[in-house]
């Protein structure tokens, strides 16, 4: 899933996962605005670049 907030970009998405919505939502808006996972502790120091949430499954997300 692509997001610009607060639009989820549907021609750069390939598929919209309804659960995947409830774990992401609370974290793109901050993240979107200060990249840095770490902080939230969503990452580590070793692998600064994605963020990793669980809902149902785990999510690895990246800022593009």
């Amino acid at each position: 899933m692509v997001v610009d907030d607060p639009k989820i970009l549907l021609d750069k998405t390939d598929a919209l996962c309804t659960h995947a919505l409830s774990t992401l939502l609370h974290y793109v808006t901050i993240l979107e605005h200060d990249w840095y996972p770490v902080k939230l502790g969503l990452a580590t120091s070793q692998d600064p670049g994605h963020a990793y949430m669980r809902g149902i499954v785990f999510f690895e997300c990246r800022k593009i």
